[in-house]
């Protein structure tokens, strides 16, 4: 639902200054987000079944917008 707020455009979703983001690891590191960390989602297109989803997967996995720190990826 958040997508449509965003411009058609939009590649990503940042948030800080959010209790709920300390509960997201940051890749490789074991270390958790804090408060004033900001977190960026990226966005990639929906798609009506869920495996359609890997390409828009690989395009921002290999920008390095995904990493092992949970599924961080909004779908418009």
């Amino acid at each position: 639902m958040l997508t449509l707020l965003l411009p058609r455009d939009a590649k990503s979703f940042k948030i800080s200054h959010m209790e709920m983001i300390k509960g997201m690891r940051i890749g490789g590191t074991g270390k958790a987000l804090a408060y004033f960390d900001t977190l960026e989602i990226p966005i990639i297109e929906n798609t009506a079944d869920e495996e359609d989803l890997t390409g828009g997967m690989e395009t921002v996995s290999s920008r390095g917008q995904v990493g092992w720190m949970g599924l961080g990826v909004g779908a418009r």
